[in-house]
């Protein structure tokens, strides 16, 4: 993604205004077409890192705008695999060259530098590559191969997600979104480490993203996790964006929305789930007899507030959602306790990291959810969800 000083943005009173390229841009096309050509270039010549980023440069410098171009090059360069080398080997290598070197030279039998580059080459065989584990003499190996359209929508998905770098929070509309789309955010948000706050009037969701600090202080501290989760908005039909940034120093309002037509990069998230849930569920098939686990989750209505459950589960005919908290997840946690106090009735089954709970939370949870919760340390066991299923069964907590 890009960088704030890469960012190719107007300033209007407190906005700032992304300003995208047009895909159909002859001389932002003509650019980019140049770059990649030398990428594909030097994937059939051998090329260092230090030509290829030099050789970029001075593409981007002498294209239209050096800003759009340093921008592609960036973009460009994060997409290139280098070979790696051992760096212990040529440590070991060059202090094997050094120590010869020094007992020769003080036996005197150097003319000058260029018999000392001779003669080190000569036994050593090094050639040019002395200091080839340095970074600059990395060789290209590959770089993701995509059309042009791809490439300029990307630059324009990053111009966003550098502005997001410098976010507190997202505040998110979707207007009647598909509910499978709306189930892949909800876990990509969750992987992500974000917390999301959903309110749903009619067919519009207003959604809060932020990370597990932000609803208590000000924190950017998850810019990048909200930078990243931006594609995954782009899935949607009808969204709209809105978020304070900090650009050119100052804290300034973005306000975006999905007539830009920026796509998401992948489309595999609408079916994504995190690896811990999978291998839970496997857990849960092969070892416990009387709990089915079912796919898809539920949608849980608490008041105004709406959440999806990590797992749902079938335990003596009766559906138990349950919802997994982290240590990082207090703010979350917190968030739905308060929500669920308000109601008499909820169908909602917790496993919370043990490390995360204090004295004052574990009595409230004591106090208002005693047949609801169960502790993990690490990961939850399928016979810890066993223990909180009949609990909650036998307590009578769902009709």
């Amino acid at each position: 993604m890009l960088t704030n000083d890469l960012i190719l943005a107007r300033i209007k009173s407190t906005r700032v205004e992304p300003q995208f390229l047009a895909v159909d841009s002859k001389r932002v096309r003509f650019l980019l077409n140049q770059m990649l050509q030398y990428v594909q270039s030097t994937l059939e010549v051998p090329t260092s890192r230090q030509e290829y980023e030099e050789t970029l440069q001075n593409m981007a410098n002498n294209g239209y705008s050096t800003l759009v171009g340093k921008g592609f090059r960036k973009l460009i360069l994060d997409a290139t695999d280098f070979e790696e080398k051992s760096v212990t080997d040529f440590a070991i290598k060059r202090e094997e060259i050094f120590t010869w070197n020094a007992t020769q030279i003080r036996s005197g039998v150097y003319r000058d530098f260029d018999d000392i580059q001779f003669s080190i080459n000569q036994k050593f065989q090094t050639g040019d590559n002395l200091y080839a584990d340095l970074s600059s003499f990395d060789k290209v190996l590959s770089c993701k191969e995509h059309s042009i359209d791809h490439w300029i929508n990307r630059y324009n998905l990053s111009q966003v997600q550098g502005l997001l770098l410098q976010a507190d929070f997202i505040k998110l509309t979707l207007s009647e979104p598909p509910l499978e789309l709306l189930r892949g955010l909800i876990r990509c948000a969750k992987f992500h480490r974000l917390v999301l706050d959903i309110e749903q009037k009619k067919n519009v969701y207003h959604i809060k993203v932020a990370g597990p600090l932000s609803v208590t202080e000000s924190s950017r501290k998850y810019g990048f996790q909200l930078a990243i989760f931006f594609p995954v908005i782009c899935m949607f039909p009808l969204w709209e964006l809105q978020a304070k940034v900090k650009y050119k120093k100052k804290l300034r309002n973005l306000k975006i929305n999905h007539e830009i037509g920026l796509q998401p990069t992948s489309r595999n998230f609408r079916h994504f789930v995190p690896q811990e849930i999978k291998i839970l569920a496997k857990q849960v098939q092969k070892e416990l007899q009387d709990v089915e686990f079912l796919p898809g989750g539920k949608y849980i209505q608490l008041g105004k507030h709406l959440l999806m459950a990590d797992f749902l589960f079938r335990f003596k005919e009766t559906e138990i959602p349950v919802e997994v908290f982290h240590n990082w997840h207090r703010s979350a946690l917190l968030q739905r306790l308060e929500q669920a106090k308000r109601l008499k009735k909820h169908q909602l089954g917790l496993l919370i990291e043990r490390k995360l709970v204090d004295e004052n939370l574990e009595e409230i949870l004591k106090q208002n959810f005693p047949h609801q919760y169960h502790f993990f340390r690490e990961l939850p066991t399928p016979n810890m969800i066993r223990k909180l299923l009949r609990k909650i069964v036998e307590a009578g907590q769902l009709k």
